[in-house]
């Protein structure tokens, strides 16, 4: 048995493999990994190869870029299958992900709104048919080891990275002769939204790993900058867009409302566009790893079983086609939208929106090497975001699987700069055949020496590959993501529970419906008219109750960050009587009533959605002056306003004695309140003042 590889693309971005197995008497078994720029299979099979497929590590546009070349080439050689092995995730987005990109490639693309071949998805696609049928396919979603061949059989492991990203184990086998092999992808050892990371203190030790060495520094901070930043914003009440791309727009969108959800916050998840379509393939309740055409293959070994749906515990609203901005964007709401630099498409139709709106916040998450836009009044943050390990990790990976080769990928011009790992390293940009295994010693490269070679008998595989992890992704946890809590926990003056519930709504629906809100009124759009798929069923949590497509009312009352302290402000008898009439109506407290007031008041106030102005005097004529002062039996120089407050507030609570209501003065309601205060710009320039005026905007704007 001869194990060999052969660099794929050394001269473009070197992410491509393919994998070599010569067995005696046997034609070479040859297997690609990842089909990035510049990969030309013709030129890498000799005419008697057998090609047994492409091992696709996750849908980013520098692993996809030329595998429907790649599969076309192999529909037409003989002894080669078309076929693209990938994780269930992946699965599911792929084949929309592949019509988008096409669709951009052929010009074809319009605004993300219309449900042209650039938005309207696989089941909406105007694109050539013939490559939409090929893919569905082609596609083979694998979950646990899988037989390609009589010698070989693979295996995906999570990877971090990006959504549905994997790594790929190789298990080579030859009677008694057995070779383990990692090709690892683009990898992190943090989860990446809900797909864990590489799992290295599970993974076994290989006798070969393939070591993508593209890392990056800083990007724990960088994603909790941008949660904590747009969480703030939003709930200070501004309309708050976020700009990335596909998969990393669904990634932060996961985080983001994990985050309000855990933080206890009232601050709406919405994305749009190609986004909400990755988001709902993702993490949509019911949405299987079957979806797309795609097949779960897998032998069943695994003792931990295979998941047959997404996770249900998110309450991101998905909005694939929209007819109009207004509806994807909200005081105190997250929209998060591509592509990352806002020119077109949904997020340039968004920012465009936003761009004279003061009070709004625009984060740009820029993954494609753009340039962030600059031209708005609107808030405007952006940052870099390329989601790769920390250098030292690299060693970290070695260290732990102690393989006998390393071969470094993803990286040109690296020949001696890794020379350092504890394992025999192969770098360059050369596309020769290397041999790895000559069926009876491993190989050195031949620009090395014999001292360098391992000589201890520790390294490489060790005939027992354990229990692993599954690929598909799962609950969110914000540490394993790389989130610092206590960084969060301080800026939005909370602290995090990640199991605080959500509230879901019994009910069905035929078609999806598309729900955004303004200031507290919620008005449905069903998307069927806009010509978008909308095939999918009302989405179900896991006691089967149906889930609305609205965020789900995460509110604690006994949370730091939406209670009502024991503290009471003294406001008019018409306050008072207002908010035990609405308490009674909506059958709440007086404080749950009071705090969700001042919390919508805040977000609308700082909006530009409600007046902060002083409410002028009321002037009475004397004869009613004098009549309200007799049946009230008021001090003969009490104030017209205070008569009519007082009458008011009687008629409304007649029975209510009370002159005072409780202060939310906990996170980021009493920060708001404060920020009210302090703000030169509004005349409520008390805390009581924004009490009442919350309860009597809140009152008039109730459906009571």
């Amino acid at each position: 048995m001869r194990i060999a590889f052969r660099r794929a693309n050394p001269r473009s971005r070197n992410e491509s493999v393919l994998l070599c197995v010569d067995v005696l008497g046997e034609p070479t078994q040859c297997l690609l990994f990842d089909a990035g720029d510049g990969v030309t299979l013709d030129d890498l099979l000799a005419d008697d190869d057998v090609f047994l497929g492409t091992c696709l590590s996750h849908a980013h546009s520098d692993h996809y870029d030329t595998l429907e070349d790649v599969r076309a080439v192999a529909r037409r050689r003989e002894n080669a299958d078309p076929t693209v092995y990938t994780s269930p995730d992946t699965a599911a987005v792929l084949g929309d992900v592949l019509d988008v990109a096409a669709a951009q490639r052929s010009g074809e693309t319009d605004s993300e709104r219309s449900g042209s071949a650039g938005d309207a998805g696989r089941n909406g696609s105007t694109g050539d048919d013939e490559r939409d049928r090929s893919t569905a396919d082609a596609v083979r979603a694998v979950d646990g080891w899988t037989r390609l061949s009589e010698w070989i059989e693979l295996r995906p492991v999570p990877a971090g990275h990006a959504p549905g990203a994997v790594g790929f184990l190789v298990r080579i086998s030859d009677g008694d002769d057995e070779r383990l092999c990692l090709v690892t992808g683009d990898w992190t050892l943090r989860d990446a939204g809900g797909t864990p990371g590489l799992p290295i203190e599970e993974l076994p030790q290989v006798d070969a790993l393939f070591l993508t060495t593209a890392t990056a520094t800083g990007v724990s901070e960088t994603l909790t900058d941008v949660v904590a930043t747009t969480l703030e914003r939003a709930s200070a009440g501004a309309p708050t867009l976020v700009t990335a791309n596909g998969l990393t727009g669904a990634h932060l969108a996961r985080l983001l409302d994990q985050a309000a959800n855990g933080f206890g916050l009232q601050v709406p998840v919405r994305v749009v566009g190609h986004t909400a379509r990755l988001y709902r393939q993702l993490y949509g309740a019911g949405a299987t790893a079957t979806d797309g055409g795609s097949e779960v293959i897998g032998d069943g070994s695994d003792p931990s079983g295979v998941e047959t749906a997404a996770p249900t515990d998110s309450a991101v609203e998905c909005v694939p086609v929209f007819d109009s901005p207004g509806m994807c964007l909200g005081p105190g709401e997250i929209t998060v939208a591509g592509p990352d630099v806002p020119t077109e498409q949904s997020s340039g139709t968004l920012f465009d929106t936003l761009a004279n709106n003061p009070n709004a916040c625009v984060y740009q998450v820029i993954g494609s090497g753009g340039t962030p836009r600059d031209d708005a009044d609107c808030t405007l943050h952006s940052t870099e975001l390329a989601n790769h390990p920390a250098p030292a990790a690299l060693e970290a990976v070695v260290d732990k699987l102690a393989p006998r080769h390393t071969v470094i990928v993803h990286e040109r011009g690296a020949s001696g700069k890794y020379n350092y790992l504890d394992s025999m390293v192969w770098a360059g940009n050369s596309d020769e055949l290397f041999e790895l295994y000559d069926g009876h010693s491993w190989q050195m490269p031949p620009w090395t020496t014999q001292s360098v070679l391992r000589t201890d008998d520790d390294g490489g595989y060790q005939g027992v590959v354990p229990t692993l992890p599954s690929p598909r992704g799962g609950r969110v946890d914000l540490e394993r993501e790389g989130l610092d809590l206590d960084a969060l926990s301080e800026r939005l003056h909370a602290s995090y529970d990640p199991d605080l519930g959500r509230t879901t709504e019994s009910g069905s629906s035929d078609t999806e419906t598309a729900v955004a809100t303004d200031a507290g009124r919620s008005r449905s759009t069903d998307t069927a008219s806009t010509g978008a798929d909308v095939s999918d069923s009302a989405e179900t949590d896991s006691s089967g109750s149906t889930e609305t497509d609205t965020h789900g009312d995460a509110r604690d009352d006994t949370s730091e960050t939406v209670s009502a302290s024991e503290q009471r402000v003294a406001v008019s008898p018409v306050a008072v009587g207002l908010a035990e009439r609405v308490a009674a109506q909506r059958r709440e407290s007086v404080e749950t009533v009071v705090t969700d007031a001042v919390g919508a008041y805040l977000r609308a106030l700082l909006s530009g959605a409600a007046d902060g102005t002083a409410q002028e005097a009321i002037v009475l004529d004397a004869t009613v002056s004098d009549g309200f002062r007799a049946a009230l039996g008021a001090e003969a120089d009490t104030d017209g306003s205070t008569l009519v407050e007082t009458v008011v507030g009687s008629a409304l609570a007649p029975d209510s004695a009370g002159e005072t209501l409780p202060l939310p003065n906990g996170g980021l309601t009493g920060g708001g309140i404060d920020a009210v205060v302090d703000n030169a710009e509004f005349d409520i320039n008390t805390a009581a003042a924004v009490v009442e005026a919350a309860v009597c905007w809140d009152a008039a704007d109730s459906d009571g």
